[in-house]
């Protein structure tokens, strides 16, 4: 057996231990305190502290295919190539969250990313924006597969729920890593991984925290309780936010000579020409 082949276990070093228990002397768990993040957190200051986020939006991104792809390379120069191309996507899934849809960064698990969405980081439209953070790792992932090497055939699964998150470290002083626990993560981490490349699910707290028109892109999964899937793209999420701007009827008030204006006109004006029709 494979097991009886392993080698045996190492005693962790003295030191180690040492500085285990001194951190644990230093940091009873009656000093861990909990508390409701106003602000955007900051994991550099938190400490033995915990945030309680009521609610949170768990997202992970996972590239679908990636582990069978790694498995079937036979050289070292694919692997390397393979390893830089791996670094490349996870720099741009980081830099969707984070930099293009104001998200916490709580960890890469092998080939996804965690994301956390909440007010006090993201705005009241945190629930909308780890949607729309779906949407562009799809899009983002889709140039991945055009100008990454052995990229072509991959995919990007998503999977977010909301519900109440714990946010904490765990380790010792110079080596700790950031955690988020609640039911939530793991549903969402669960919706993930019964996704395919392409699609996105969520559960059904969030969904009833989306934006009607987003709300209307996800259909109930069939025989699945609480979930939701949908296909997204950056083209609906923007198709969807230009039909807004045609909601309702307006006037012209005024002229051209003394600055003629668009105003709201609910009862008396017309509705705004659109050049297309928005998606439904």
């Amino acid at each position: 057996m494979l097991r009886e082949k392993l080698p045996s276990p190492e005693p962790l070093p003295e030191r180690y231990k040492k500085m285990v228990k001194n951190d644990v002397a230093e940091n009873p768990i009656d000093r861990f305190d909990i508390f409701v993040p106003e602000v955007a957190l900051d994991f550099e200051a938190l400490g033995a502290r915990t945030a309680d986020v009521q609610p949170g939006v768990t997202l992970y991104g996972d590239i679908s295919g990636f582990t069978k792809h790694i498995a079937n390379l036979t050289t070292d120069d694919e692997k390397r190539e393979a390893l830089r191309a791996f670094h490349a996507a996870r720099s741009e899934m980081h830099h969707v969250v984070v930099a293009d849809y104001n998200g916490d960064f709580i960890q890469y698990q092998g080939d996804r990313i965690q994301g956390l969405f909440y007010e006090a980081k993201s705005s009241g439209r945190y629930a909308s924006k780890s949607i729309e953070a779906a949407a562009a790792l799809q899009d983002a992932f889709a140039i991945c597969r055009e100008v990454l090497p052995g990229f072509a055939k991959l995919g990007m699964a998503c999977g977010a729920a909301a519900g109440r998150v714990f946010v904490t470290q765990v380790g010792i002083k110079g080596d700790r890593e950031l955690l988020a626990l609640g039911q939530s993560v793991a549903r969402a981490s669960q919706l993930q991984d019964e996704m395919g490349a392409g699609l996105t699910a969520i559960n059904a707290k969030l969904w009833a925290l989306l934006e009607k028109d987003l709300q209307e892109r996800f259909k109930a999964i069939v025989g699945v309780e609480d979930a939701y899937m949908a296909h997204l793209c950056m083209d609906v999420i923007e198709a969807l936010d230009a039909a807004k701007v045609y909601t309702g009827r307006v006037r012209i008030e005024g002229s051209p000579s003394v600055s003629a204006r668009v105003v709201s006109a609910p009862t008396t004006g017309v509705q705004p020409t659109k050049s297309w029709c928005p998606v439904k």
